[in-house]
């Protein structure tokens, strides 16, 4: 079932020993799905592992098997009623005929839609209540659709070329077809030649004020895309003075987000705020609801930078009525992916992922290459935190080949640093090291302290990994120092807590408590759960290290608190092993092997063998 995340694999177990339960006596089991495509996987694995038999039906399933002398009651049925037409009319009859069931000794599964399954649950309550397995399944496989289409690109070049065939060329005529192509360029992620045509169309501005601050704008936007700050600076400085002096207050509002946005980018978010600041002043005495909405969206990634996940959601939420209001599919794309990345930070996973999801389906349809790019990492991202691992690296590959097409070097270097950090996961700290160290070289280009810093941090978590003690404290402290100047307080803890774990490794545990405790202060008044959780657990390791258990099953069993129903099962399943290990110092078996067995479970759902094979060995000597 590779359509499955983790955490549906553990649910999927559970079917499978409602099956065996109910294979001995009688029972429904219900199935509920979100494609066609995941209820045909589900028939095949069902009809291969448990034997289960397909069947004609029509509307009435129950009263089929109970008079139909042509089907055994000793045999276990399947049937998939997933976008039938009458599928409500189906389970309108499974809730009439349900005493067939226990008379008839019928044993059942269904197959249905998630909705279907929710309308069971309110109209069909008394057969609901009698299921022996119940549960909604969603379909998480990796589908790699979209088709890029650079349609408009070729015809403004064909225009732009018919034109110059001509025997007499206008300069004006010139300049609007050369910035035609620089537009649709950049609309297809194609900078370099954005940048090329750009340049071409000052030749032809004629001299007019107006004109030039137009390409010098779209020059500074596309070298912001493009990762070279200093250069987009140059530009839409320019930008500001000859706006200033021609009086263009909404040019000069745009130009002055724009280097907000530049400004953000590099990481000087005190210099960001106040540039959008001035730029909401005159957008609003300009009424300009596209440019106000935009400026909404850069304060809030401030806020959401600065751990204020609230006032963040606010200023995105703001963004979003006014995109709506316009009409403007495309911000509100960007506005999805914006609030996504707020619930991921703040641990809750589901609800990012059904934003991020909204945002690419956006994206697809409106061919932007870029925002595609964005969506696959922040997706490949969730499915990380959620535990499958090999579907996150085809996200996070696939957004780095686009990346790479587009020469964004911040991306492509956060993408190395996101693919790294699986590769620690999976235990292959070669590889982790190799797309490390790239992330670095690329990071060193750029005039971004945050990306440095992000680079520097993985490097630590590598070198850690490895043990070289030495390098990654070096690293942690680099990055530290970094997250601290740009007043980032999760990004600093992480930093903290790795630092911390390195001085346990060194059994220095004094060191390793005081930064581990200053750590899990930040994370509980920025108030982000899964971080409280790995860092609760991460004291009790050291507790367990100094040989100080009852402390260390303490925070361990509070850290386990923190995990339920955050799907964020890679720390949980970290924790059980911890309290397992606990237990078995403490030579309580039973609760040891229970724990071991627990984590044991998450580690299967994952896939890590190395894991499961250590867990097997504990228990094998407890």
């Amino acid at each position: 079932m590779k359509s499955l995340l983790p955490v549906d694999k553990i649910a999927l177990k559970r079917l499978e020993s409602s099956i065996k339960r109910v294979s001995s006596s009688a029972g429904i089991l219900l199935i509920g799905v979100d494609t066609k495509e995941l209820a045909e996987e589900f028939s095949i694995y069902l009809n291969k592992n448990h034997k289960l038999l397909t069947f004609n039906f029509g509307n009435e399933i129950l009263s089929t098997l109970a008079y139909d002398d042509y089907y055994n009651n000793t045999d276990f049925f399947l049937v998939n009623i997933y976008s039938k037409n009458n599928e409500r009319e189906m389970i309108n009859h499974l809730q009439f005929q349900r005493d067939f069931i226990p008379e008839k000794k019928i044993k059942l599964v269904v197959i249905l839609s998630n909705p279907n399954l929710e309308y069971l649950k309110v109209e069909a309550g008394d057969l609901y209540s009698t299921a022996k397995f119940s549960h909604s399944f969603i379909d998480h496989s990796y589908k790699n659709e979209f088709m890029l289409d650079d349609t408009k690109l070729q015809n403004a070049i064909k225009k732009y070329e018919d034109y110059c065939k001509q025997d007499v060329q206008h300069q004006h005529i010139l300049y609007e077809l050369i910035s035609e192509i620089a537009n649709e360029a950049n609309s297809s992620a194609n900078y370099k030649l954005s940048l090329k045509y750009l340049e071409k169309s000052l030749a032809h501005t004629e001299n007019q004020k107006e004109k030039i601050a137009q390409v010098y704008s779209n020059l500074g936007t596309v070298y912001n895309t493009f990762g070279e700050y200093q250069k987009a600076i140059k530009y839409l400085t320019k930008v500001l003075k000859i706006q200033k002096k021609l009086k263009d207050n909404l040019s000069e509002s745009f130009a002055l987000y724009n280097m907000g946005k530049t400004y953000f980018n590099i990481g000087n978010y005190k210099v960001s705020l106040n540039y959008q600041k001035d730029a909401l002043k005159i957008a609003k005495k300009l009424h300009n609801k596209k440019l106000i909405a935009s400026i909404y969206i850069m304060i809030g990634a401030l806020y959401s930078l600065l751990s204020q996940s609230d006032v963040s959601l606010q200023y995105y939420d703001k963004a979003l009525k006014l995109y709506k209001e316009l009409g403007d599919e495309s911000n509100i794309a960007i506005t999805f992916g914006n609030i996504g990345v707020i619930y991921d930070e703040i641990g809750k996973y589901y609800q990012a992922l059904a934003y991020y999801k909204e945002s690419i389906k956006k994206e697809i349809k409106l061919n932007n290459k870029r925002g595609i790019a964005i969506s696959l990492d922040n997706i490949g991202g969730i499915y990380h935190k959620l535990g499958d691992f090999q579907t996150a690296l085809k996200y996070h590959n696939d957004s780095l080949q686009m990346h790479t097409e587009m020469q964004n070097k911040a991306f492509i270097s956060n993408n190395l640093v996101n693919i790294s950090t699986i590769y620690l996961s999976l235990d292959d700290s070669s590889t982790a090291l190799t797309y490390a160290q790239k992330s670095l070289d690329i990071a060193k280009e750029l005039n971004s302290q945050k990306i440095l810093a992000n680079s520097f941090n993985i490097l630590g978590e590598v070198y850690l990994k490895l043990k070289n003690f030495n390098k990654a404290l070096k690293y942690f402290r680099n990055a530290k120092k970094i997250y601290k100047r740009l007043t980032l307080q999760r990004n600093m803890a992480e930093s903290i807590e790795y630092i911390a774990k390195v001085y346990k490794e060194q059994k220095d545990f004094k060191s390793a408590l005081k930064y581990q405790d200053n750590a899990l202060k930040i994370y509980k008044i920025i108030d982000t759960k899964t971080d409280i959780a790995a860092s609760l657990n991460n004291l009790a390791d050291i507790y367990f290290d100094m040989t100080l258990t009852d402390k260390a099953l303490k925070f361990a069993t509070e850290a386990l608190s923190f995990t339920k129903n955050s799907g964020y099962i890679v720390v949980e399943a970290r924790i059980l092993l911890n309290i397992a290990e606990i237990y078995k110092t403490l030579e309580n078996k039973k609760e040891a092997k229970k724990h071991f067995l627990l984590s044991r479970h998450l580690y299967e759902a994952m896939e890590l063998e190395k894991k499961i094979k250590e867990i097997n060995e504990s228990i094998k000597i407890l």
